[in-house]
């Protein structure tokens, strides 16, 4: 009478314990599905973003060779050589610039880089505009990364610093800026 008392009606049968069972199998077997196919996407994602990396870096290199070739050229009032040359610049530059929503860049020291990015909301919000701006700082003399700091990802109520760690500790400059653009987007959009 105590026992009934204590595990009042419905019980938990032996049929409907090996349900249950299959239950959080079947949950089990579908939760390691998504997990497998967000690692599937994940992989996706880095591709397609080292592949975006590298155009851009190509276009920045580009963009120098082209700068370097107006500073070594001597331009007369009626040299239309380089107005040609000067369109495919700036259309590069803002291409550049409309990839990766660079707004503004510049040296604060020789050893520190300071990005700004603007980020849209994501289209159909009200929200304005959002600014990331990260501070790379290197190591005196060297092009190893000694640390970044990050403006305004705080507003978006994203913690940086496990991910500046990882990335500080690889010296990879390029996944870091990756890394936080990426997590910023997906927080504008959630």
């Amino acid at each position: 009478m105590l026992l009934r008392q204590t595990h009042p009606h419905p019980r938990l049968t032996i049929p409907l314990a090996d349900q249950k069972l299959a239950d959080q199998v079947d949950e089990m077997q579908s939760l390691s599905d998504q997990v497998q196919a967000a690692k599937q996407k994940a992989k996706g994602d880095k591709a397609r973003l080292r592949t975006v990396a590298s155009e851009v870096e190509n276009l920045r290199i580009e963009a120098a060779e082209a700068e370097k070739a107006v500073k070594s050229t001597q331009m007369e009032e009626d040299d239309n050589r380089l107005v040609p040359l000067y369109n495919w610049f700036t259309a590069s530059l803002a291409l550049q610039r409309s990839i990766s929503n660079l707004e503004d860049s510049h040296s604060e020291s020789e050893n520190e880089l300071r990005l700004t990015y603007k980020l849209d909301p994501p289209s159909g919000t009200d929200s304005s505009s959002h600014h990331i701006t990260i501070s790379l700082i290197f190591a005196p003399d060297t092009r190893r990364l000694a640390g970044a700091q990050i403006t305004g990802f705080e507003e978006l109520g994203l913690e940086p610093g496990d991910m500046v760690d990882a990335h500080v500790q690889v010296n990879d400059v390029h996944g870091l800026v990756a890394a936080i653009l990426a997590r910023a987007r997906a927080a504008m959009n959630t």
